[in-house]
């Protein structure tokens, strides 16, 4: 790992130079402390409701562009409706976010947002092309596109035909759940992917939800990051599945097997650095179980682990894949299937700064942001 110096300490200096070889050294230094952009990297979410499971009202997990001085914002959030937000028995947000930086003159990166709105049948998808000149981007190398964070807001204004009994802001209890970039593709300095982004509720106990799912709009969003890069890029596919069978109150909801969990990606061999990207994710719950819903307890989609060897070009990659319903009320068994695309990005510059972290800590329901500064 290396580490770019600070600028050097001039202040307690006494430069007695003619005036013109002083500009010119000035110059020089100023040439020689060119630092690359920082680029920071999106690791999945991990959120979990300390005292019940909740329906999902906001969600909202993702990072932002780095600033001059390499930290940047993580933008994070849950509400579980209106049970989330009693002052009787206050409810606290669990939550882990992992996140790798790079400055690298062997990278360069592009930050978007793209808005998207989720109708009834939860799944919203949108083409994108972006010129590559015009976003400062070069197409000689490896180009691709990672996720950069995602947002689900259920509180707001629904159409004329939804019904009167239901408040929207109380939210839903989801079935399916997902994420993706995916059909990346560069010819003659065009970048194009489809995006996606998926949040299906599913039926449950309460009639007044079941009868409004059908009406629903969801506003959302995707966050993305394209990639340039000096070296190569891999993908590896993930598959795990889990049956719970439910034994209430707080049913026992072990982790998904390691193995299952696992994914190993052959990269180019002799690169010196690398790092995980997260392309796509996705939970389907009770396929079988009459595709019901479910309050959740719990739900994670991050990564866990990432090994590399440079020598050999191998990186292993863990996802933390979890979902809870456990609580003192619980709804029917839970059937887990999930899903990922995840990336691998080589580096070749074996002079870059490469880090990896998390946030982790207990807050109170709602969005918040926190800083990083690596």
């Amino acid at each position: 790992m290396v580490y770019y110096p600070t600028a050097m300490d001039t202040s307690s200096r006494d430069f007695r130079l003619a005036p013109l070889v002083t500009l010119l050294l000035l110059v020089l230094l100023s040439g020689c402390q060119s630092t690359p952009a920082a680029v920071a990297i999106w690791g999945g979410f991990d959120y979990s409701w300390e005292r019940l499971s909740h329906r999902v009202s906001f969600f909202e997990s993702g990072l932002g562009e780095p600033s001059q001085d390499g930290s940047f914002a993580v933008d994070l959030g849950m509400i579980g409706g209106p049970f989330s937000l009693s002052t009787a028995l206050p409810e606290v947000v669990n939550y882990r976010a992992p996140w790798w930086w790079i400055r690298s003159n062997s990278l360069a990166a592009h930050y978007a947002e793209v808005p998207l709105s989720i109708g009834p049948s939860g799944l919203v998808r949108e083409d994108v092309s972006v010129d590559l000149d015009s976003i400062g981007l070069s197409s000689e190398g490896v180009v691709t596109v990672a996720l950069t964070g995602l947002r689900w807001d259920m509180d707001i204004p629904q159409s004329d035909a939804f019904p009167d009994d239901y408040d929207p802001a109380e939210g839903w209890t989801p079935q399916i759940l997902g994420a993706g970039v995916e059909e990346i593709a560069v010819s003659d300095g065009q970048l194009s992917f489809s995006m996606w982004l998926e949040f299906r509720a599913g039926r449950l106990d309460r009639e007044d939800m079941n009868r409004a799912i059908e009406f629903l709009t969801i506003d959302g969003s995707l966050g993305y990051v394209v990639l340039a890069a000096d070296g190569a890029h891999s993908v590896g596919q993930l598959q795990a599945a889990a049956w719970y069978p439910i034994d209430p109150p707080n049913s026992d909801i072990p982790v998904i097997d390691t193995a299952q969990r696992t994914v190993v990606i052959d990269g180019a061999d002799g690169l010196p650095l690398a790092v995980p990207l997260v392309h796509s994710w996705r939970f389907v719950l009770n396929r079988e179980l009459d595709e019901e819903g479910r309050y959740l307890r719990a739900l994670s989609a991050a990564l866990e682990q990432f090994e590399y060897s440079a020598e050999d070009g191998r990186a292993s990659l863990v996802m933390d894949a979890y979902c809870s319903h456990s609580s003192v009320i619980e709804e029917g068994e839970l059937q887990v299937e999930f899903s990922a695309e995840l990336g691998l990005l080589q580096i070749s510059d074996a002079e870059a700064s490469v880090l990896s972290g998390e946030i982790a800590d207990s807050v109170g329901v709602g969005p918040f942001q926190e800083l990083v500064v690596p």
